[in-house]
């Protein structure tokens, strides 16, 4: 896909990959039919790839092209810890409580390994790869962020910040020596209930 593309060369620009080691573990939630991590699995062969999903239709598609695709939340499967790389396409912005998932995040994540965040961003929301505005503004969104607020809220959970776009594609290594006290959400906008 388009998304998994633009992805993919945000990746290789931050050079993610050179630092994982060959039996690098890359976990993707909410990963659909897997075409993220077809598209990672084609370019970089050598990791083990695990998708999770709540959808068991997508996931079976994903399952007949080969990949390892799993029904539920990835942080109660035992064989998803000391992850290399965790990555939130489009679904991070779905997640109720999102002090709860960074964390659960920051125990899979590995010493040194990464988190790959992509989100509307608030900054950019005329002239990301999507263009319509209403295929970002959308009730099933609970919250829109910034690069900055994203910065800010990952710093909270021990997530040193890398690289950024206002897109948002955000990357952030596990760091135990970055915990940021600032208010937690400043700038996220949070949809409304009855919306």
């Amino acid at each position: 896909s388009k998304r998994a593309q633009n992805f993919l060369k945000f990746i290789a620009k931050n050079n993610i990959y050179n630092n994982i080691e060959n039996e690098g573990i890359i976990v993707e939630a909410g990963c659909g039919d897997g075409c993220n991590l077809y598209t990672l699995k084609s370019a970089y062969p050598k990791f083990k790839y695990i998708g999770f999903d709540f959808d068991a239709s997508y996931i079976e598609t994903g399952k007949d092209i080969g990949l390892d695709l799993r029904l539920g939340y990835y942080y109660n499967d035992n064989q998803s810890k000391d992850i290399s790389l965790l990555l939130y396409c489009h679904v991070f912005e779905h997640i109720l409580d999102i002090r709860a998932e960074l964390q659960r995040a920051y125990e899979r994540i590995k010493d040194g390994g990464y988190l790959l965040l992509i989100v509307p961003g608030m900054l950019n929301i005329l002239t990301s790869n999507m263009g319509d505005i209403l295929e970002k503004i959308q009730n099933a969104h609970l919250y829109y962020f910034d690069i900055d607020n994203l910065i800010d809220i990952c710093a909270q959970f021990g997530f040193r910040f890398i690289g950024g776009n206002d897109s948002i594609q955000a990357l952030f290594i596990k760091d135990s020596t970055v915990k940021n006290d600032k208010p937690i959400i400043k700038n996220h906008i949070k949809m409304p209930r009855y919306m």
